[in-house]
């Protein structure tokens, strides 16, 4: 009986081990996407800013153009 008893004991702390792992890897999870979406939008602000430069140059260059 008590060896069944301690069993089953094992079994709960294995099975809470586990939840615990799996809540961790949903959390990890979380985060990296987190951070990725992070990362995207910051490139993606940078290359807003580069394309407004060079849409700026070509405007400076086409009136320079235009006016010669």
């Amino acid at each position: 009986m008590q060896i069944k008893r301690q069993a089953n004991q094992l079994m709960k702390q294995i099975l809470m081990v586990i939840l615990t792992i799996k809540r961790m890897s949903q959390v990890i999870s979380r985060m990296l996407i987190n951070s990725i979406h992070q990362q995207m939008n910051h490139y993606k602000m940078q290359l807003k800013t580069r394309l407004s430069s060079i849409k700026n140059i070509q405007l400076i260059i086409g009136d320079q153009l235009i006016f010669k």
